[in-house]
Order: C-alpha cells, then structure tokens, then sequence
C-alpha cells in the first residue's frame, strides 16, 4: 500500500515534486474474453480516442508505452466506423477508436508467404470487420517509411481467440547472425539460390539484416521490414556490417497522485460534460489555473511531445489529489 504523502494546494508545480512514471509499476492484466469476441485485460497502443462516435477532435490519446486498462472492447461488424472502447485505468470513460487503430495484436504466428514471410505474435493489426466468432484484420505493411516493400499489406480472418488485445512493440523473433546493411533502395527475396522471389525488403541504416548463410552468390538473411522475412539476397546487395541504434523516450514527469474518484472535463466550465472519471492510483500533471478550475494531464493519456489536458474543479481537486513523494514511483 502506498504511503500516505501531506495534503498540498493545487498551486503546486510539477517542477517541485519531479517524479518518473513507470509504466511498468501497475501490474499487466492478461488478455480475457468475458464473452465471445470481447475482450478485456491491459493495452498499449498509440491511438486518438473520441468523446463520441462523431465528434471531429480526439478527447485524449492512448499514449502506447503506457498501458490502459480495457473493461470491454468488442470489434465492430460494419467497415470504417468508430468502435466503442471502455477504459477502467487511468480513467472510467467509453471512448471511440478509429477504424484505423490497432487495439488487437496476433497471438500467434501468421504466414504471409508459408516460411519466408510473416508476422510475429504479438503484431498489432487493424480491425476490418467481425462476423460471429471471427475477425477480419488488416495492417499496412509500409508504415514507418517502409516504401519499397513487397508485399505492401496484410489481411486475414481469424478466430477470436487468435487475437488479443495490444501490448506496444512486443513482437519478437530471432536476431542470429551478423548484422549487415542492404542497400537503401531494397533488395528482392527468394525461396531460394537463384529461386522464386518472394518479397521485397527495405534496406539502408534502420532496417539492417542478419546474416545466416552464403551460396552460390546469394545471401541467406532475416530481418524486419513490417513482416519478418527469412529467405536469400543476391550477395552483393549485403553490404558492410550495421552498427546497434540505442533509443530511448523522454522521461514523463508526474506531480500528483489520484486518491478518490475525479470527473474531467474537456473544457473550464460546469457546463462542458464530464468525458471521463479519474480513478483512483491515477498519475496526473498540473499545468496551471483557469478560474476556478486546475488544468491537468494524465499520464498514459497523451501524443508523443503532447498532452491532451483536461480540467478538474479546483477545490475537488484538493479533496481527490496527494502531491507525489520525490524521486521514481
């Protein structure tokens, strides 16, 4: 149980209690399916969320290294509209995604090209449609400047126990061999030596490859281009060896902890409607004052570089909110 910390006014700044979120302090909930096709448990994606099934701008931002936690998410039945999600952590709200976000991941593998090409457990996909007991998912395989690749998309029906809900940039898979460069423009694959092509595969500095093998003037290599590849280059697309990229996210700063039940609103004004409830454990930073009302975020709740800010009752803030203790959560 978390010790309790002195009561503090609202005026205080998140510079005077600097504290880093860790996302990894509130324990990972498992995907469960309550009923067929629901599912709930922890999520990590990066996805705007709406107030409602039509309004034009974001309410908040599922912020992807932080996890949300999922109370229920059913995949619609329809094509290109908004499905409803209902949060219990860091907020009580129901929300809207976009057909484009990618709530769900694969639970396991799926062969694009049968042993040469295909996507790992844990890939998130999109959400085309459900029928019954099974999903229709979808993913652009050229995201993230990934251009040049053959094939450009994925699309599969699967049960719905072939999926879960999306746990952010958890897809693994083996990384034996020397790590080499393939030129920028790409580089065909094949089955084989002299085989079939069977894809095509970014190159350059971010989307190195590890070598297995050399033949008869092809290279054997895997590697990642928004599908796993495993298949053969011709040798002289493998250049020199690629040096390890290291990155890292800023820290997230948090001033404050959530104590008891907390209504926001999207503007500062009794008349806005409540979008969301804080719960309480909920990590939050202040940005200052408008009238009678605090202007905070939640941690989890933002865009990379920027917060999507609520506002809360300054006196009921007083009453729901303990100033965080120095130093890492």
């Amino acid at each position: 149980m978390r010790a309790a910390l002195p009561r503090v006014h609202a005026d205080v700044s998140p510079e005077s209690s600097p504290n880093l979120a860790d996302a990894k302090a509130r324990p990972w909930l498992k995907t469960r399916q309550p009923r067929a096709c629901v599912y709930a448990g922890s999520l990590e994606t990066y996805a705007p969320v709406f107030a409602s099934i039509d309004d034009a701008q974001p309410v908040a931002h599922l912020a992807g290294a932080f996890a949300v936690e999922v109370d229920e998410f059913t995949p619609a039945t329809s094509d290109g509209g908004r499905t409803r999600i209902d949060l219990s952590w860091p907020v009580r709200a129901t929300w809207w995604l976009d057909a484009s976000a990618k709530p769900l991941e694969l639970a396991r593998r799926v062969d694009i090209v049968p042993g040469h090409v295909w996507l790992e457990p844990g890939s998130p996909v999109t959400v085309a449609r459900r029928a019954g007991t099974r999903v229709t998912v979808v993913r652009d395989l050229t995201e993230g400047g990934r251009r040049k690749v053959e094939p450009q998309s994925f699309q599969a029906t699967l049960n719905c126990s072939e999926l879960r809900l999306a746990s952010y940039a958890k897809a693994l898979w083996a990384h034996e061999g020397e790590r080499m460069l393939l030129p920028t423009e790409g580089a065909r694959l094949f089955d084989a030596p002299g085989g079939k092509p069977v894809a095509r595969v970014e190159g350059g500095t971010f989307f190195p490859v590890f070598l297995r093998a050399r033949r008869a003037g092809f290279a054997r290599v895997v590697g990642n281009n928004g599908f796993v590849f495993d298949g053969w280059v011709e040798s002289k697309d493998v250049t020199g060896k690629a040096q390890a990229i290291l990155a890292s996210a800023p820290p997230t700063l948090y001033s404050h902890v959530i104590d008891a039940q907390l209504p926001l609103r999207a503007e500062p004004r009794t008349s806005s409607p409540i979008v969301a409830t804080l719960v309480p454990g909920a990590l939050v930073t202040l940005h200052g004052h408008t009238g009678t009302f605090t202007e905070l975020a939640v941690v989890g709740l933002g865009e990379v570089g920027r917060a999507h800010r609520f506002f809360v009752d300054t006196v009921e803030f007083n009453r729901a909110a303990t100033a965080a203790a120095l130093g890492p959560r």
